[in-house]
């Protein structure tokens, strides 16, 4: 299972360099999780760069690898909330909320790729 960042979903749907690192990690994946919020934030940053065209795009390579949107509720809006507190100012509310998920769904911190300085892929152990 992997738990999918915004900047992860950006980086494959803008064609960005490190995009391969992150379809393998998606392929390899039995289930892929994605935060309400961060499919909101990217929602906005695609619309932003390229019109309703690219939250199609969205959609599309959400269908695409199956991914469930989780819901943001209370227990994972506390969960990121003390990600904020203990990880400080520079985690914004949509990378915390990406950490709570795999927080709720025990998998490992978020981390990050090597040749991926921005994005985010939380996935359980193997």
């Amino acid at each position: 299972m992997i738990v999918i960042d915004t900047s992860a979903l950006i980086a494959i749907l803008n064609h960005e360099p490190e995009r391969a690192a992150f379809y393998e990690a998606i392929a390899a994946a039995d289930r892929c999780l994605v935060s309400a919020i961060t499919y909101q934030e990217a929602g906005h940053v695609l619309i932003a760069r390229r019109g309703v065209n690219g939250l199609y795009d969205l959609e599309d390579f959400l269908a695409l690898i199956n991914a469930e949107i989780v819901p943001h509720d209370l227990h994972l809006a506390a969960l990121a909330l003390e990600a904020f507190r203990r990880y400080g100012k520079a985690s914004t509310p949509m990378r915390v909320s990406t950490f709570a998920i795999a927080q709720r769904k025990r998998s490992p911190r978020p981390w990050m790729r090597p040749c991926c300085s921005r994005a985010m892929i939380s996935r359980t152990p193997t």
